[in-house]
C-alpha cells in the first residue's frame, strides 16, 4: 500500500520527491497497531499534488472519507473520515 509520492524535506519547508518518509511512517503506525484506511484519498496539498495528510485509527472502522477539494482555508486540503466502532469492541 502506497501513502502517496515519497519525499524528503529540505529545511522542513520544501518537499523533494524521492525520500522515504512516507514508507517509514506507514510501517511505524502499523507496528503500533493503527490502520491507515484513507491512503486512497488522493492529494491533500493544493499545489504539490501530494498526499501530505493521513488519518490513523485503532478500534474504529472508516465508513467513508474524502478530501474537500473546494475548501481553501489552509495550504492543506481538508481530509475527513466518518468513523464507527469496530465490531466486537466497546
Amino acid at each position: 500500500m502506497r501513502w502517496g509520492p515519497s519525499f524528503a524535506w529540505v529545511g522542513h519547508l520544501l518537499p523533494i520527491p524521492g525520500g522515504h518518509q512516507a514508507r517509514r511512517l506507514e510501517r511505524f503506525v502499523r507496528a503500533a497497531g493503527f490502520a491507515t484506511p484513507v491512503t486512497a484519498s488522493g492529494p491533500t496539498s493544493q499545489w504539490l499534488a501530494m498526499r501530505l495528510d493521513a488519518i490513523y485509527v485503532r478500534g474504529l472502522v472508516v465508513t467513508d472519507f474524502d478530501v474537500a477539494r473546494g475548501v481553501r482555508i489552509s495550504d492543506h486540503l481538508p481530509l475527513w473520515a466518518q468513523l464507527s466502532p469496530a465490531r466486537g469492541r466497546r
